[in-house]
């Protein structure tokens, strides 16, 4: 039978992109066509912005460059079923630092396209590859959690889940999600409780068996447009944690910001050489840890606890 041009041409831009260059005449025989049918394809290519050297002569071929825009990539079920995998574990543990909105976006466009069988292909080398245990922290999300609510939060889909309080109490909840927000070292879904009539604020590692229910009500906004800026303030009127401490970094807050600003809400600046990161949490351990990602010599200048932890753990390392 014979193929669509629109599917030729798919098929063409495939083997451009599988490596460098390519004769005219086996690119040919490839697609089952004429050579002079390869260059009107490649002409159908160039009109849709993609740049294709051409190169005259026995030796001559194509070869696709970069541009100035980006086009459109085609990708196999191998290397989708990769990129998934990337993306679910980048996101769901926090290993893309500055890139979440991104991460979810990316990751929303391309699990609504994967087929059923890239679909499970990808459970079982996620299963492979992350095991049961979280990665980088006691709080990661199952990348099939994220990758649910990533996409029930982008079309405004009601989603049904299990959720898991504080106190251990398990309830079931109905919300219209409407954004996922990074905060610290933890991903929390912000959507409208249907039963409560209310926004609720839920932490993704606290979510159970969500479900996404092919209902789609009128889309709630996120309070004042800021579902960050709303999540942020609502956790800070939470509960406060344990400990809790100031540490004094020897480096200005925009440089600050750019290694470690995507998990912290708490930088400030204090002069123009100096920042100050107000941290907290329920182990001190944790917040000995997040001292780590830090780049430039620092000072806790509160925290009793913090500082005694600290002292502790350099003299039990001969420090």
């Amino acid at each position: 039978m014979e193929m669509s041009t629109t599917s030729r041409v798919l098929r063409l831009l495939g083997h451009l992109q599988a490596r460098r260059s390519w004769a005219g005449t086996e690119l040919a025989e490839r697609l089952g066509v004429s050579p002079r049918t390869i260059r009107r394809d490649v002409d159908r290519l160039r009109e849709l912005g993609y740049r294709i050297a051409a190169e005259r002569g026995s030796a001559g071929g194509y070869r696709l460059e970069a541009g100035s825009d980006l086009p459109p990539l085609l990708f196999t079920e191998d290397e989708a079923v990769a990129l998934a995998l990337g993306l679910r574990i980048g996101a769901a543990h926090g290993a893309v630092l500055g890139m979440a909105d991104l991460t979810v976006s990316v990751l929303s466009k391309l699990e609504q396209v994967l087929p059923p069988a890239a679909r499970a292909r990808l459970r079982a080398t996620q299963a492979a590859v992350i095991g049961p245990g979280p990665v980088h922290s006691e709080s990661a999300v199952s990348p099939e959690t994220f990758a649910t609510l990533a996409l029930a939060c982008r079309d405004g889909e009601v989603v049904a889940f299990v959720y898991e309080a504080a106190s251990g109490a398990r309830t079931e909840r109905r919300v219209e999600p409407v954004a996922l927000v990074p905060v610290d070292r933890r991903w929390y879904l912000l959507g409208w409780d249907l039963a409560r009539d209310d926004w609720r604020t839920f932490r993704l590692d606290r979510i159970a068996e969500p479900i996404r229910t092919r209902e789609f009500p009128s889309r709630h906004d996120a309070p004042g447009g800021d579902a960050a800026g709303f999540v942020t303030r609502q956790l800070a009127r939470g509960a406060s944690p344990q400990f809790a401490g100031v540490v004094r970094i020897a480096a200005p807050l925009g440089e600050v910001e750019a290694r470690i600003g995507s998990y912290t809400s708490g930088l400030q600046a204090d002069g123009d050489r100096h920042t100050l990161w107000r941290i907290r949490d329920d182990r001190l351990e944790l917040l000995a840890g997040a001292l780590t990602w830090l780049a430039w010599p620092f000072t806790v200048i509160e925290g009793d606890e913090l500082q005694q932890f600290l002292r502790d753990f350099a003299a039990r390392a001969g420090l």
